[in-house]
């Protein structure tokens, strides 16, 4: 396996006894990725085993923007081994399911961007008049009342003082005015925290030195499933006005010529029954592109649409890291050309 020469450099950093800290988007650059995918993890996870190095935290574990720490790997630590199915970057496949490939297909909390924010807090003992100041300053509904880095203590937000006042209660400091605080383990998964998040209205993260993170909020959940779900409903888009367009000029018979010769049993019947690939298969082809008659050049055409069966694919994996920002601008701009061609 080829080491990029940034991991040798780290590598021979942390021989010299130094941690260097690096984003976790810089590292995946190295590796010529964007997103932290199966086989992407394994690769990099061998990577570091051949160098002799880790990072804390794991970096599958966290924001993809977060920055992680390299130290030494411990030579107790296992090195990576593939599930059954999966190949592994030195192309060996094994039968023992490893927890890195589990993890990196679970939409763990961790991932959030704020489960990696130090959270803004005040004390117990705080006045009422600072945490006021400080929720409207910053435009926060909510502040967790934290002792320590590690001590959460409960939360103060705009329903338990509003509770509290209009109860008549004396709300001088922050404990006045309080409730409890929910938790959870940095492990649990996006979808636990959903439930906390629709009755308490945040949760906060505890992290495995015990520290706390967050707040997470509706807002959080909420841009998460936009990112995941935003790039479904661009594609979904796209295929329907190809199938629209190809439904007007070809038929069963075209169709079924389209077809990946390595599948010959999977019968054709209308546009539904193709592959994203075999839309491309149809289109470069010269028959093809003379009955699909448009005024436009066929090579940068099909060149576009691979491009979109690329990240087409990419978002099939249900990869939980965001979608890089151009791969969002290609679908969305062939989105709309394809609407201009209908």
């Amino acid at each position: 396996m080829a080491i990029p020469e940034q991991l040798l450099r780290v590598a021979q950093q942390v021989k010299e006894g130094g941690h260097p800290e690096f984003p976790v988007r810089e590292i995946l650059s190295w590796f010529g990725a964007k997103r932290r995918g199966g086989q992407k993890v394994l690769e990099i996870k061998e990577a570091f085993d051949e160098v002799g190095v880790t990072t804390d935290p794991d970096f599958e574990e966290v924001y993809i923007g977060a920055p992680v720490t390299f130290d030494r790997r411990d030579a107790s630590q296992t090195a990576v081994i593939a599930p059954e199915g999966v190949m592994s970057a030195a192309g060996v496949g094994q039968v023992e399911l490893n927890a890195v490939v589990r993890r990196g297909l679970a939409h763990r909390i961790s991932r959030l961007k704020a489960a990696g924010r130090e959270p803004v807090s005040v004390t117990p003992d705080s006045s009422l008049e600072k945490a006021v100041t400080i929720m409207m300053a910053n435009d926060f509904s909510q502040l967790p009342v934290m002792q320590s880095p590690r001590e959460l203590k409960g939360l103060i937000s705009w329903k338990s003082i509003g509770k509290r006042l209009a109860l008549h209660h004396p709300c001088a400091v922050v404990r006045d005015c309080m409730d409890g605080a929910r938790e959870l383990s940095e492990e649990a998964s996006l979808f636990e925290a959903v439930e906390i998040i629709a009755a308490e209205d945040c949760v906060l993260i505890r992290r495995k030195d015990n520290t706390i993170r967050g707040p997470i909020t509706a807002y959080d959940i909420s841009f998460q499933y936009q990112e995941l779900a935003k790039p479904f409903l661009l594609i979904g888009q796209i295929e329907n006005q190809l199938r629209f367009l190809i439904s007007m000029k070809f038929s069963k018979e075209d169709l079924a010529a389209a077809k990946d010769p390595a599948d010959p049993g999977r019968e054709i019947s209308d546009p539904n029954d193709l592959t994203f690939g075999e839309y491309v298969r149809l289109l470069q082809a010269d028959d093809g592109w003379a009955k699909l008659d448009i005024p436009l050049h066929r090579g940068e055409f099909v060149r576009l649409l691979d491009k979109i069966r690329e990240v087409r694919n990419d978002v099939m994996h249900f990869n939980p890291d965001p979608m890089p920002m151009e791969d969002y601008n290609t679908l969305e701009k062939f989105a709309r050309f394809l609407d201009e061609l209908a």
